[in-house]
């Protein structure tokens, strides 16, 4: 199961943290109804590898992001 597609599929109804989402109400008990259907359940998060294309990409932006904070702020303190 992806976990982080399951949490935007589940629906809070209620829930007010996180705790009551995943342990008490939404989350666990979904898991738990796919346990009576198969032997094994493994929920898969998503990983970055730092040779990836994605992790390249996040680099950049990031450091563009960053110029541009300090492009900004250049120019409001010298006016």
């Amino acid at each position: 199961m992806d976990g982080a597609a399951l949490t935007n599929f589940l629906r809070p109804d209620g829930c007010k943290t996180f705790g009551d989402y995943a342990v008490r109400k939404v989350f666990v008990a979904y898991i738990k109804k796919a346990q009576h259907q198969a032997l094994r359940v493994d929920i898969v998060w998503d990983q970055y590898f730092h040779n990836s294309l994605e992790a390249q990409t996040r680099k950049k932006r990031a450091k563009e992001d960053e110029l541009g904070f300090l492009a900004q702020h250049q120019r409001t303190d010298s006016s």
